[in-house]
């Protein structure tokens, strides 16, 4: 990864954390990560960088993932119960 991108995992690794902290319940799938969870514009567009980001966080321990029957992935608050 370039230093661009690595530059942009970690703005968007802190508009996520800023987002879980806000919204402790909130639970998405990658699309909708960048859509709701991230300022536009933050993740240049780049599906690969929210993703970076999430692998980031989740390795961190700060984000669980939870692969749904349908084989979704949805991401949440590390610790955070499902509603």
């Amino acid at each position: 990864m370039d230093d661009h991108n690595s530059w942009l995992v970690r703005r968007v690794c802190d508009e996520v954390r800023r987002y879980l902290d806000d919204n402790p319940g909130a639970a998405d799938c990658l699309d909708g990560v960048a859509t709701f969870w991230v300022r536009s514009g933050v993740h240049g567009g780049s599906g690969a960088v929210v993703q970076g980001a999430l692998q980031l966080l989740t390795a961190a321990g700060r984000v669980s993932r939870e692969t749904l029957p349908d084989g979704r992935i949805l991401y949440r608050a590390a610790g955070a119960t499902r509603a």
